[in-house]
């Protein structure tokens, strides 16, 4: 992959990026071997990245808050290490049947309490809807490793430290209080664990063996819906702004001189956040609809 430096960042963070996509590329293509974090993305983009890695490109800016999200990682492991934690900890186990070896590297195990915590450095807004799915299969699987290595886990926990908390808004009813947010994980039975992920290897095996990647899902895309305003001809803002057509469409009908606005949605990831997009028949052909 080429990494770019559009907006001339800072060299030193531009070295930054490039070192982490070395230190990192060569195992996310490997077949044999699969981190958690592969495991759980969406097969396509998975697939599409080791199909096309060497024509890829992505930018020094794209990768900015992910290079943020390791450098919290770096310095949160600098914490004095005693007998009761385990910080920044890689495992790995053979997955029975499949040829395929899951890898996964956790952020902080507390042994006495068996509380298995992971830190997400991310914004506020994606803490709108709770724990998002990936964070808790993330940590549920992270979890299957640690058993099968024989370390107890009895609570999982996202540590979200969110970095655009504005001081001035944390008064408001839906605003997080404070910058540094706890959230508990639901924990999944071993057997679903086990099962999710021979569900996931199979998926992203199939991909290779077919070359027919599973379609990304809207969770996968981050598809954001469509929207309807309902406005009168030369008002600065809507009447109301709703999630259903239907909805909308009535209230016009109520509603003298009102006319119905639609505001498309959005696949926010693969416009914005995907470097395999150029290369996604999904994505292309979404674009061919939309022209």
């Amino acid at each position: 992959m080429k990494i770019t430096n559009l907006y001339a960042l800072p060299t030193p963070i531009q070295q930054a990026v490039v070192f982490n996509d070395t230190l990192r590329g060569d195992l996310d293509r490997r077949t044999d071997i699969i981190s958690v974090t592969k495991l759980i993305a969406p097969v396509q983009i998975t697939y599409l990245t080791r199909k096309y890695w060497d024509q890829l490109s992505e930018d020094v800016l794209d990768r900015l808050w992910a290079l943020f999200g390791q450098a919290v990682h770096a310095i949160l492991s600098w914490q004095t290490p005693d007998d009761d934690t385990l910080i920044e900890h890689r495992l790995a186990i053979p997955i029975a049947d499949t040829g395929m070896t899951l890898s996964g590297q956790f952020d902080r195990l507390h042994l006495p309490s068996g509380t298995l915590s992971d830190w997400k450095t991310t914004s506020v807004w994606s803490l709108g809807d709770g724990v998002k799915f990936e964070w808790e299969a993330q940590l549920n699987i992270l979890r299957y490793l640690c058993q099968a290595h024989g370390y107890q886990v009895n609570k999982l926990e996202v540590v979200a430290i969110l970095r655009d908390w504005s001081h001035s808004q944390a008064k408001g009813e839906h605003y997080p209080p404070l910058p540094v947010v706890t959230l508990p994980v639901k924990m999944w039975s071993e057997h679903d664990t086990y099962d999710y992920i021979i569900e996931r290897i199979k998926l992203h095996q199939a991909a290779l063996l077919t070359d027919q990647p599973a379609p990304c899902t809207d969770q996968d895309r981050w598809r954001r819906p469509n929207q309807y305003a309902v406005k009168k001809p030369g008002a600065a803002r809507a009447l109301r702004v709703l999630a259903d057509e239907n909805e909308a469409q009535s209230l016009v009908a109520k509603t003298p001189g009102a006319v119905l606005e639609v505001r498309s949605g959005e696949n926010i990831r693969c416009e914005r956040f995907c470097a395999v997009a150029p290369f996604c028949k999904q994505f292309n052909a979404q674009l061919k609809l939309a022209a």
